[in-house]
């Protein structure tokens, strides 16, 4: 039957894959929860917190999970990483903290943090976002997966919104493929104040062809590649965002030319920059570019910020036509070696 906390509790069973934890019907209480279930599943039949909001939740080890009705707690932490699926049938509402990390994670219904963070984890396959408004948080929202296909909007303009390729993989924006691919139909359906894409290890970032329209509903985009990791490539066709940081672990490889309009341009790469297309900045008054690391010409190029600022932090080399068009050019490093510039 129904079920009501009056002080904290913690479960915990045998490691079996029998030995689940099911709460077949309602449960509240503003008390903390502490589940431990080993191979086995946790389950929750009915509305959680529905009543009265229940304290945190910690999910200390499982198999699968199901929230089989609407839940509400302070916050709610998978702790260990699930071995099984986390099924969220109905909406899923903390105050803070709301993490969720399983080998696959299945969303019938939206995560919402009031006052806190989501981090959602999936450690294999692809992680289907297809709840409309699907994650709501009060500020930051981070997202590990293998690949990713999001389906429906989510996010909003004051997010900080971190999507992680895991195990070494690529990713690829716009036209672009990679282990984790979001093109640009996908890409217009994150609403974020920052969206920053990571990969880790060896894993590379390319892009080909965003269009002002796909990235218009993230103001910042930044690109990550681990240290001595992978490089970040624009290749294909031309680019178009509102602001651009990209940190290339290892080379940042400009084919195709990329366009900001909304702020500023920073560029850089561990192991140098190799420009071969055209960068501009159509943004009033206040339109930076920075090349940040060595650059290397690899075709005439172009870098125009109309009123703003063009700096280049380090040498710039090549044997390449450059112009460069601004109100302030500053070059900081050598220009031109022994192959020309």
């Amino acid at each position: 039957g129904p079920g009501s906390l009056t002080t904290g509790v913690s479960v915990t069973t045998g490691q079996g894959v029998g030995d689940g934890v099911t709460f077949s019907s309602t449960i509240n209480g503003a008390q903390t929860l502490a589940l431990t279930s080993g191979a086995g599943n946790v389950t929750f039949g009915g509305a959680v917190g529905a009543t009265t909001a229940l304290g945190a939740v910690t999910i200390n080890a499982a198999a699968d999970v199901t929230l089989g009705s609407t839940f509400q707690s302070s916050s709610l932490v998978q702790a260990t990483s699930g071995s099984g699926d986390f099924e969220v049938d109905g909406a899923l509402t903390t105050t803070n903290a709301l993490t969720i990390n399983s080998a696959t994670v299945t969303l019938d219904a939206a995560l919402t943090s009031t006052a806190g963070s989501i981090s959602l984890t999936q450690t294999s396959g692809v992680l289907t976002l297809d709840v409309v408004g699907g994650l709501s948080s009060a500020g930051t929202i981070g997202i590990s997966a293998v690949d990713i296909d999001i389906q429906s909007a989510f996010g909003d303009t004051g997010d900080l919104v971190t999507i992680t390729a895991r195990g070494d993989g690529s990713i690829g924006v716009g036209g672009a493929t990679g282990a984790m691919t979001i093109s640009g139909v996908e890409l217009q359906r994150v609403r974020a104040s920052t969206l920053e894409l990571v990969t880790t290890g060896s894993g590379a970032i390319t892009v080909n062809g965003v269009t002002g329209a796909q990235s218009a509903n993230v103001d910042l985009m930044k690109l990550t590649t681990a240290a001595s990791g992978g490089n970040v490539v624009f290749s294909g066709g031309a680019s178009a965002f509102n602001r651009l940081t990209v940190a290339a672990g290892s080379t940042l490889d400009v084919d195709a030319a990329i366009t900001v309009d909304a702020g500023s341009m920073s560029l850089a790469g561990t192991a140098g920059i190799e420009l071969g297309a055209n960068l501009t900045n159509l943004t009033p008054l206040v339109g930076v570019i920075l090349l940040d690391s060595a650059t290397t010409l690899t075709d005439a190029v172009t870098i125009s910020a109309g009123s703003g600022a063009v700096t280049f932090s380090s040498a710039v080399a090549g044997r390449q036509a450059l112009s460069v068009e601004g109100e302030g050019i500053t070059f900081t490093g050598a220009v031109g070696t022994s192959e020309g510039a």
